[in-house]
Parts: C-alpha cells; structure tokens; sequence
C-alpha cells in the first residue's frame, strides 16, 4: 500500500490536516555482563612476572614490588585469579596458560556487569541506546503538549530479549558502551566489548513526537490514510505499521478526532484557493533582494530540520537580525534542528603570518553562531564540509532553494551598487528529498567547527 503523496492524490485522497502525534516504544532496564580486552596494568603485569619466576608468596611479591605498606597487591591477585590470569595450586600461585599469553600481548580479558536502559523501536524492531531526538516523553507529558498517543504494536517479553543478545552485541559494536565516551574510545582498538548475557529487568513505554498526516477520500464509506513524518521525512515503516494496525481493526486515531477532521462540501475548493495563494506568495524563482526574506521564511516553516550550504559566514551577513531569526525558529518549534555547512579553505595568512582581515570576519561570524548554538544545547550546528561553493537551503522534506546567493556572508544594503543574484525554490518532494539525503552524507563525513576565540559578539 503505497503511501507517497503524488499515489494517495491518484487514489483521491486528499491532505485534510496534519496533527502532532506521540510515538510509543519500549525502555527496557537490565543489567549486562560485558567482558573486553584491556591493557594490563603495570602492577598486573609486574605480578605475573615475578609469579612465573616462582615467587608465590603474598608478603614477598609485596617486598620485591615496594609496596610493604600497601594492600594493592593482595587486591590485584584477587583480580588476576578472578580472571583467570593466576591460579592457585598446592597453596602456591601460578601463571595459568591465559596469564603467559596476556603478559606477551600485554592484553588481559576483563568482565565487569552494568545495569544500563535500552530502547526497542516497535516500529522497526530494532534496539537502540537512545534516539537522535534526544527527548523522550512520559503518559503524563502528552495531554499538556497536546499530543495523541498513535497505538502501540505488541512488545518483546523478557524471554525474547534475552533470545536477541547477537542484536544487543550488534548495537554495541555499532554504538559503543552507553557509559564509554565514544570520542575518546574511538583510536582505542583493543577494546573489544562482548556482551555476554542480558538480564531484563522491567519495561516502560516512552514516546517520541512526530507529525501525523491525515488523508481522506468518501466513496460512500469514509477511508482513512495516514503518513507519518518525523525528522524532516516520512517515517516509512512506522506509517506502513499504522495502515496495517488499522486494516487489523485497531484505531489509529480517536474517532472525536477524526470527526473534527472530516472535510465540509466547500473543502476542496478552500484547499485550491490555499494552494493558489501559496504559489502567489512563494514564487518560485527569487532576485535579489528576494533572499534573505527567503532565509527567513525558510526558517520560519522548518519544523524538523533545516539545513543551510553557505561556502563562507560573515559577520556582514550573520548580523543580530539572522541571530534572532535563529533564535525563535528554534523557540516556536522545540523539536527544530538547523545544520550549518561551510566549506571555502581558509585564506592564507599575510606576509607576517597574521590573519587577513576576511579570516578574522569569518570566525568572528562562527562564534556568535556557536553563541546561539549553546543558548540551544547544539540544536544549531555547525560543520566544515570541504571546499564547496554551492549555496542552498533545504527546509525539512518540503522545499529547497539553490542559487548564488550567499545568504550567510551576504547582505545587499539598499543604496549601494548590488551585484545580481538568482535562486530558484524546489518543491517536487522527490528532488528535494533526493538533495537533502546527498547534503546529510556530506555534513555527517565533515567535522563540527569550534570557536577559536571566546566573549565574541553574539
């Protein structure tokens, strides 16, 4: 059952509304035993040395260590036989095979238990440690920001979690420890966690909020069709999983609602005259002067995602009025994210190695962003993607704009001599996704920015 938009209007469906919705899924708590090679420990490795040259006796391993006065010793014996490094036999210690092996690839295995909280999303069933959204809702949270909860599709039992640890092994290898700091760990090749088991403790449901497109059609009976939209995009399993829940007889939607939504006989003609304003308001090809209102607008209609390609960022441009554009585009919708990518190489330093004067702007323009990025804990971010010079604004799944407009160092002032500039806005749902999923793949292989220089303007 085909759920894009150009399919339902062939079947006639029509767009009737769309609602803000709470998607559920599952936390689960458990405890994990995790066991991955780490580096020995000097005092560790020091032990199975002297151990194997014979030496077996807690208060002369202690003297020959010049540790008399410490009770380290006697703890990292107690660690190295629990891991199977030393071995008591005859009341003395000895190097087992897996001890000689560690001290020659100065590699040990180390075990340890966690009690960690885990997502399963029904929808795809999979696991996750957390969603990119970032921001998880309760029962007691939806009423109050007006969201309907969508049905839940049936959970996993504590048994078939336990039968998925290859799927838990997958996402830690995939994710890492949700407690390891993953920037820090990724040079670090020898720790390889394997999780060894899973004891599933209790589950809780959680939501996510999206939004809820509802179509419509009456052919003497009223049907009902759904898409699903969450980070700037259609949610497709999650909408295929709604049709088939309702197709079963479960209710996607309370029926109050769905009354409130059905279309009155002048729907259709209101809908076309909403349509032709729009193509009246918005033209498709913008001048000059047309960009920066564009800018804001775009900014303005972005629920989801917005990003913007701008190969250079000047102060001239990035002025307190675009700040404050930031700012509450970022305050009307909550769930907003706005991805910033640059890419000109930096100038060359002048001839006494100092900073030209367009370098100084440019991170002097950087770090006010980096001001309104902290305001908002990094909903806006920046990222350097390479040598580019293509300028483009991509608002949601909805429309783009390209042009050579650069909307994040230029600002035309009127009464001054303005070189032309032309833009075209793309509304086919298909290009458009096409060129966001393209720019994604170019912002997640670049690097996030940092300010270079702190109390900068904002």
């Amino acid at each position: 059952m085909s759920t894009s938009r150009d399919s339902l209007l062939s079947e006639g469906f029509q767009h009737i509304a769309t609602r803000p919705v709470a998607i559920p899924h599952h936390v689960w708590k458990a405890e994990i035993d995790v066991e991955y090679d780490r580096r020995l420990r000097v005092v560790e490795e020091a032990l199975l040395k002297v151990v194997g040259a014979g030496v077996s006796d807690p208060a002369l391993l202690q003297r020959l260590l010049g540790m008399q006065d410490e009770p380290i010793v006697p703890r990292y014996i107690a660690e190295l036989m629990r891991n199977g490094l030393l071995a008591a036999v005859e009341d003395r210690l000895v190097v087992t095979t897996l001890g000689k092996r560690a001290v020659q690839e100065d590699l040990a295995r180390e075990r340890s238990t966690y009690s960690v909280d885990f997502r399963h999303d029904p929808y795809r069933d999979e696991f996750l440690w957390e969603f990119n959204e970032g921001i998880e809702l309760k029962d007691k949270d939806l009423d109050p920001a007006g969201l309907v909860a969508l049905p839940r599709p049936e959970g996993l039992s504590h048994t078939q979690v336990q039968l998925r640890l290859p799927e838990l092994q997958k996402m830690v290898e995939r994710d890492g420890l949700p407690f390891v700091d993953r920037k820090k760990s990724k040079g670090d090749r020898i720790r390889r966690p394997e999780v060894l088991s899973v004891r599933p403790d209790k589950a809780y449901v959680a939501y996510r909020t999206a939004d809820l497109e509802i179509w419509h059609r009456d052919v003497g009976a009223q049907e009902w069709r759904w898409r699903l939209l969450m980070g700037g995009g259609v949610f497709g399993e999650a909408t295929e999983k709604l049709q088939q829940m309702e197709a079963d007889g479960q209710q996607v939607l309370p029926v109050e609602d769905l009354d409130r939504f059905k279309p009155g006989p002048k729907e259709e003609e209101l809908q076309t005259a909403l349509r032709e304003v729009s193509q009246i308001a918005t033209p498709a090809i913008l001048d000059t002067a047309d960009h920066r209102p564009a800018l804001e607008q775009a900014i303005k209609d972005a629920t989801r995602n917005l990003i913007i390609i701008s190969p250079w960022i000047r102060p001239a441009a990035v002025d307190q009025e675009m700040l404050d554009w930031f700012r509450k585009g970022m305050e009307r919708n909550k769930e907003l994210r706005i991805t910033i990518g640059y890419g000109i190489e930096d100038e060359e330093p002048d001839r006494r190695g100092q900073q030209t004067r367009k370098a100084r702007g440019q991170e002097e323009a950087i770090s006010r962003l980096h001001g309104v990025s902290q305001e908002f804990r990094g909903r806006l971010r920046l990222v350097k993607i390479g040598n580019t010079h293509e300028k483009i604004v991509v608002v949601d799944e909805r429309y783009a704009i390209i042009t050579s407009f650069n909307f994040l160092s230029f600002n035309p002032r009127p009464g001054k001599a303005v070189r032309r500039e032309t833009g075209l806005r793309m509304t086919d749902e298909t290009q458009v996704q096409a060129l966001r999923s393209r720019l994604l793949k170019i912002l997640d292989d670049g690097g996030p920015i940092a300010p270079r220089r702190a109390g900068a303007q904002r």
